[in-house]
């Protein structure tokens, strides 16, 4: 992608950017940029796809379809006390 847009804008000309048509021209480079960008974020920047366990983690259940003494995020009421 990217070698090829080096190539045109190294090789084109004034002429051939005017029978093309400048505003045309510019259209076109500015989509190829923007196919690249996609590209490189999709390759670089975001997150792998994972495939999903079969088994449900605790994690992966709704914090109200679990008991009160399951929740990760409840305290035992012996480490109830100040936070500081």
């Amino acid at each position: 992608m990217s070698g090829q847009l080096r190539y045109d804008l190294d090789y084109v000309t004034i002429g051939d950017i005017f029978d093309f048509g400048l505003h045309e021209y510019l259209e076109q480079i500015q989509e190829r940029l923007v196919e690249i960008s996609d590209a490189l974020h999709s390759t670089y920047c975001a997150a792998p796809r994972t495939k999903k366990s079969s088994r449900a983690k605790q994690s992966d259940i709704p914090p109200h379809k679990l008991a009160a003494e399951e929740h990760p995020n409840q305290r035992a009421k012996s480490e109830v006390g100040p936070e500081w």
